[in-house]
């Protein structure tokens, strides 16, 4: 099995890119750091995917569960940046939303854990009216 840890970067990219399941793409990253850096979001293969469900949280905890529609599988993901905070709901790319008691809103990436700071709610009109406990309805994510 050494061998196979010791491939070059350019032969683990062209390995990365002929994945088409998504749950094999988080296997290949899981490998070793070698194979981790050819999983990148940029190699994975873009056709559609059957979507992972977020599991709610059981308990306080870094760790959180993701059900595959089409596995019928439950995979555990490390997420620290998760913690003490509410996710949400899922947006476009596998992002998520996660937001704070304050309305300190991000979108995390699951796999990458990359997070990006959001605009903070009171920045949106009307937002006096809207709770904690209320519901994101709908994300949409653009670029510019």
């Amino acid at each position: 099995m050494g061998i196979m840890l010791d491939l070059p970067h350019d032969l683990l990219v062209y390995i990365a890119k002929k994945v088409d399941l998504f749950k094999d793409f988080v296997a290949l990253g899981g490998v070793c750091k070698a194979w981790r850096s050819a999983a990148t979001k940029e190699n994975f293969s873009r056709h559609p995917q059957i979507p992972w469900l977020m599991l709610a949280q059981k308990e306080d905890g870094d760790v959180r569960g993701f059900y595959s529609l089409s596995k019928g599988m439950i995979r555990m993901v490390t997420l620290p940046e998760a913690n003490e905070k509410r996710c949400r709901c899922l947006a476009s790319e596998g992002w998520l939303i996660t937001a704070e008691s304050d309305w300190t809103m991000t979108l995390l990436h699951p796999l990458s854990q990359l997070q990006i700071k959001l605009p903070h709610i009171s920045t949106l009109k009307d937002h006096d009216s809207v709770t904690y406990d209320a519901c994101i309805w709908k994300a949409v994510l653009s670029s510019c």
